[in-house]
């Protein structure tokens, strides 16, 4: 799980492991981000929560004026929460739709999702998704920035790129949505190469990020896709990229 999460994230988390059951947060030396719980009950089902820390006062005043593409983000990510789970997300004690309202002054908030799991579908792969979604769902709301040496004192937990091209939060949720096969080609390295394949792909910008002027607001479901990088490399062959149908068109012609 530690590893999942700080190879998807480009963060550090503490991580602690029971008997089906994990406790996970970002590190951070004053409890001032957001911890998750996510456990198995009865063998079926799973049961993940989540909520801020003791002194989350300053991510929750991150969360109240965070910016619309971080509202984007979000929002996706919660959207994957709720595919085939049961959802309840409070925020000051009240039921919110996201997609209607946004509060203007977070002060607490509780997240709880649960799901039976299907059979032969292992605990620990389901539990690293809702781990993944909830994360990501997170630390799309905060203003971090790389810190080589992980946490200054004082800092405020300044640990994450917002960069277009380089925000892993875009990346991991357009993974989430499409997979780790060729969206132009089909090619999956998993199938190809077995377990060292497993989750290598490009991500491939629609937008050229060189096309996006500081407002842009990035979608990574409607501006990314994963690509192998030989069509990464084709769909760059010209100036502006060809378009994704365009390669694929290309190579239905060949193929005929």
């Amino acid at each position: 799980m530690k590893k999942t999460l700080e190879t998807t994230f480009d963060i550090p988390f503490e991580v602690k492991t029971y008997s089906d059951a994990f406790w996970i947060a970002p590190e951070n030396k004053y409890d001032e981000l957001f911890q998750i719980s996510i456990k198995l009950q009865s063998g079926v089902r799973i049961i993940a929560e989540a909520t801020p820390q003791n002194h989350a006062g300053n991510m929750l005043e991150d969360f109240s004026n965070s910016s619309k593409e971080q509202r984007i983000l979000f929002q996706n990510y919660l959207n994957n929460l709720k595919e085939n789970s049961k959802l309840e997300f409070e925020v000051n004690g009240n039921h919110l739709d996201f997609s209607l309202d946004w509060p203007k002054k977070w002060k607490y908030f509780k997240v709880r999702t649960t799901k039976i799991i299907p059979e032969n579908e292992p605990f620990i792969e389901i539990a690293k998704q809702y781990a993944i979604n909830m994360c990501g769902m997170f630390l799309s709301l905060l203003k971090i920035v790389p810190i080589d040496n992980g946490y200054e004192e004082g800092s405020k937990y300044q640990i994450l790129s917002t960069r277009y091209e380089r925000n892993p939060l875009n990346r991991e949720l357009c993974l989430s949505k499409y997979g780790y096969s060729c969206k132009i080609c089909g090619f999956n390295f998993k199938e190809k190469y077995g377990e060292i394949g497993k989750n290598f792909i490009h991500v491939h910008h629609i937008t050229p990020v060189s096309k996006m002027g500081e407002g842009y607001v990035v979608d990574p479901l409607k501006d990314m896709i994963p690509v192998c990088p030989n069509c990464h490399a084709m769909l760059h062959t010209k100036n502006p990229p060809l378009v994704p149908e365009e390669l694929r068109e290309i190579i239905k012609d060949v193929n005929k």
